[in-house]
C-alpha cells in the first residue's frame, strides 16, 4: 500500500471514528433530554394539595441539576400549601361550636376568639407567602442553590417555560385564593357565634347536651348564625 493510500486510509478512519462518537454523544444527550422531559411531564400529573415531588433524580450530568431544581422548588412550594390549607382540618376550630366546647370554655369565649384570631392571621400570612413563591425572580433563583452551569441553568429556565408546569401552578393560585375566601369566611362565622354567645350571656345557659334560651329572637338568631357555618364550608 502506497503512502498516500496509508495516509488516506488514516484519515478515513478517523472521520469514522470522530463521527462514531459524535453520534454516541449525540444519542446519549438525546436520551437524556428525553428522560429529562419525561420526568418533568410526571411531575405535571401530580397535585400541590397532596402529592410530594421529593421523587427520584433520573436525569444524568446538567439534565440532572436542571431537574433537582425543578423538583426542589415544587416540593416546596406543594409542602407550604399543604401546611397552609391544614387549618381547614383544625379540630379546635371544627369543634368549637360544639355544645361541650361551648360549655368548657369558662372566660366567656375569650380564649376561643383569641385563638380564630391567631388561626386567621397566621393562615393569611402564609398564603401571602406562598403567593410570593411564585414569581419569576423566585423561581430562577432556584437552580443557583446548585453547582450550575450556563447549560444547566438554559434547560432549567427552558424546561420551564416550555412546561406545563407554569400554567398549572398559576391555576393552583386561583384555587387557593378560592380556598383563603372559603376558609375566612368559616372561621369568620364561628367568630360570630362567639361573639353573639358572648354578647348574649344573659338569655341563655346549658342544660346537658342543650342550649336553652330565654329569648325567641335570640334563640333564632343563634341558630341562624350556626345554620352559617354548616352552609359556608364544613
Amino acid at each position: 500500500m502506497s503512502n498516500g493510500r496509508k495516509i488516506l486510509f488514516i484519515i478515513s478512519f478517523i472521520v469514522v471514528d470522530i463521527l462514531l462518537i459524535s453520534g454516541i454523544f449525540i444519542i446519549r444527550d438525546f436520551t437524556g433530554k428525553n428522560i429529562f422531559k419525561n420526568e418533568v411531564n410526571a411531575l405535571s400529573e401530580l397535585d400541590f394539595t397532596k402529592d410530594s415531588y421529593n421523587t427520584e433524580i433520573k436525569s444524568k450530568g446538567e439534565y440532572a441539576v436542571a431537574e433537582k431544581a425543578i423538583k426542589k422548588y415544587l416540593d416546596d412550594y406543594a409542602t407550604e400549601v399543604q401546611i397552609t390549607l391544614n387549618v381547614q382540618y383544625d379540630e379546635k376550630l371544627n369543634n368549637m361550636l360544639d355544645i361541650s366546647s361551648l360549655k368548657e370554655d369558662k372566660t366567656g369565649f375569650v380564649d376561643s376568639l383569641d385563638y380564630l384570631d391567631t388561626l386567621r392571621n397566621n393562615f393569611n400570612y402564609n398564603v401571602d407567602l406562598i403567593m410570593n413563591r411564585v414569581t419569576k425572580d423566585e423561581i430562577k433563583k432556584y437552580i443557583y442553590n446548585y453547582d450550575v452551569t450556563d447549560e444547566s441553568v438554559d434547560i432549567y429556565n427552558n424546561i420551564l417555560i416550555e412546561s406545563s408546569i407554569i400554567s398549572k401552578i398559576e391555576d393552583n393560585q386561583l384555587y387557593l385564593e378560592n380556598k383563603r375566601l372559603e376558609i375566612n369566611s368559616y372561621i369568620d362565622s364561628v367568630y360570630n357565634v362567639l361573639v353573639f354567645l358572648k354578647n348574649n350571656a344573659v338569655y341563655y345557659c346549658f342544660v346537658g347536651d342543650e342550649i336553652i334560651f330565654s329569648n325567641k329572637d335570640i334563640e333564632n338568631k343563634y341558630f341562624e348564625l350556626v345554620d352559617n357555618t354548616k352552609r359556608i364550608y364544613k
